[in-house]
């Protein structure tokens, strides 16, 4: 940092806020990584290193998501766009841009995140092709929750084909799980490459990935890995999933957490994450991060052979009118499984 001031390069200097973001993230603790994004702000503030700025801001708009704190969020999103427009700067006013679709997609405003990919899209096609990905997999993530595996499957099989990597497989063999074709999920899971399972280990942790990983195992009711996942993902619970800046749409990490508990039968565990990401769901005001906490409660009292199907069939009601058909889908399974099992 010190080599980085005393040169005064922008570039150099915005790598290594980065490189601390990075390794704060890496270590878990919040209070760290709080630390580090109100320094890296300081910093860039005072030298009037624009990019360093724009990185500060990102980080902290994640922190105020995960606190629940939407005044916060869009204070950031502000005072980015008001720094994209000052210095007439694409790339961040393309974080902006990102940043307010992944905001709108984790409150459930799926009207308001599909307006904004399409604009953005308009306006940044011309960018590279790692950056136009994390908005197509945002397009994705809102079609296959309002329309279906139909909408989505064949991007998704196009993508493993060209790059078959856990980050791929994770969310193909969820989506099939939840559709029912839970042989073509299993069979997913188990050609992957063993090496693809342990690069989930690896600093930085994968979230997205692992998350998704999680709900296909919880679908598949597969302890063994639910077991290696928890161990994964136990101790970062208070954390948003997130890939690249963006694609906040999956809640917190207590929710795929609660989820593992459950299909291990602890119970109390599960059903105390998933209350706490609820809690923090309605603080957010994201009626569809409270609506998967919800059913995921639902889940748990479905595995203790106490759920009422009145309750999922409400679920996937309120779900279903909200145009969360990913949610209602969920509820419907829920009800599948109840009238299968009495």
């Amino acid at each position: 940092m010190a080599i980085a001031t005393e040169i005064g390069s922008d570039e150099l200097m915005t790598n290594v806020l980065l490189e601390q973001w990075r390794l704060a993230d890496i270590s878990g603790t919040t209070a760290r990584r709080r630390g580090t994004a109100r320094h890296a702000l300081e910093r860039a503030l005072r030298r009037g290193f624009v990019d360093g700025e724009a990185v500060a801001r990102r980080a902290m708009l994640v922190l105020a998501l995960e606190d629940g704190h939407l005044p916060a969020v869009e204070d950031q999103l502000a005072l980015l766009r008001s720094l994209a427009e000052r210095e007439d700067s694409e790339l961040v006013a393309y974080d902006a841009a990102n940043l307010a679709v992944a905001v709108d997609l984790a409150l459930g405003r799926l009207d308001a995140a599909e307006r904004g990919l399409t604009s953005a899209l308009e306006r940044f096609g011309h960018f590279d092709r790692g950056r136009l990905d994390v908005l197509n997999l945002q397009i994705a993530a809102l079609s296959y929750e309002r329309h279906g595996l139909d909408a989505v499957e064949h991007e998704f099989r196009a993508r493993l084909a060209d790059q078959d990597t856990v980050s791929w497989r994770a969310p193909l063999a969820l989506m099939l799980a939840e559709h029912d074709r839970r042989d073509e999920a299993t069979e997913l899971l188990a050609s992957m490459p063993r090496s693809e399972f342990d690069s989930l280990a690896e600093p930085p942790l994968q979230f997205l990935p692992a998350v998704l990983l999680a709900g296909a195992v919880a679908e598949l009711d597969d302890r063994r890995r639910a077991a290696w996942l928890l161990g994964l993902l136990g101790a970062r619970t208070d954390r948003l999933v997130s890939l690249s800046d963006g694609i906040l749409f999956h809640g917190w990490v207590a929710l795929p957490v609660g989820r593992l508990l459950g299909l291990l039968g602890r119970f109390d565990e599960a059903d105390h994450q998933l209350a706490w990401a609820h809690e923090r769901a309605v603080a957010l005001g994201s009626p569809l991060l409270a609506l998967r906490a919800r059913v995921g409660r639902a889940e748990v009292a479905v595995r203790r052979q106490v759920a009422r199907p009145h309750q999922l069939s409400s679920l996937e009601a309120e779900a279903a009118a909200a145009g969360f058909g990913g949610v209602a889908a969920w509820a419907r399974r829920l009800q599948r499984r109840v009238a299968d099992t009495s």
